[in-house]
Formats: structure tokens, C-alpha cells, sequence
């Protein structure tokens, strides 16, 4: 049985590592980048913390990520839109084109895809 709190977790460390990634490399400037790329809700939310600057990621979400490069198009983009991009859940459905039970059932295929070729646990 998959520990889904620990697949979420980590598909969520993940989407926040792309997102200080992205930001790091000048891919979103500004208020009207962010909200181009996050939506108005998202861009309405501010981080509360100092910004650490990135060097590399931590094995465990490099690994994740490494898994998520070799993942059919369709899983890849719903843990993209799911867990990287922020924004209302309806708006996330609007953005795969489907509705919530066909979106939740994809997107548990994808994270048990991504576990089953997560390296083993030490």
C-alpha cells in the first residue's frame, strides 16, 4: 500500500523547489509575471520567510524529478499543473480539461507511476 501523505508531500516539496527554481532564473518578473504564470490567487499569496537562494535539490526531490522526466506527457503534466502552478482547484481542472473524478483518478496513476520508480527507501 502506497503512503499517500508521503507521495503528496514530496510531489509538493517538489512543486515548491520548481517554483524557487523558476523564480531564480528570472523566468517570473514582476507582479504581472506572476500573475501571468500563477493566476491572480496565486500571485496574491506572499512567502513569509527569507529567500534562500537555490544551489541544487535535495537528493529526495532530485529523484522525484528524475522520475517525473521519464513519465508519459499526460502524467507529467498533471503533477506540473497539480503540485508546481497554484491556483484554485476548479481552475486546475479547467487546465487538464476534465472533470474532478477523471482528474484526481489521473493524477493518482501519475504518483503511483512516480513511486514505483523511486529508488528503495534505505
Amino acid at each position: 500500500m502506497i503512503d499517500r501523505s508521503w507521495v503528496h508531500s514530496l510531489a509538493d516539496h517538489w512543486g515548491h523547489w520548481m517554483r524557487k527554481a523558476e523564480a531564480k532564473q528570472g523566468q517570473i518578473q514582476g507582479t504581472l509575471g506572476r500573475i501571468n504564470e500563477e493566476g491572480p490567487e496565486g500571485a496574491a499569496i506572499k512567502s513569509h520567510g527569507a529567500k534562500i537562494p537555490i544551489v541544487d535539490f535535495p537528493e529526495e526531490i532530485a529523484a522525484f524529478h528524475r522520475v517525473w522526466l521519464s513519465l508519459t506527457d499526460r502524467h507529467q503534466m498533471i503533477i506540473w499543473i497539480d503540485y508546481k502552478q497554484r491556483g484554485s482547484v476548479k481552475q486546475k481542472f479547467k487546465k487538464m480539461d476534465m472533470k474532478k473524478d477523471a482528474y484526481y483518478r489521473l493524477r493518482s496513476a501519475a504518483l503511483i507511476a512516480v513511486v514505483s520508480g523511486l529508488p528503495p527507501v534505505k
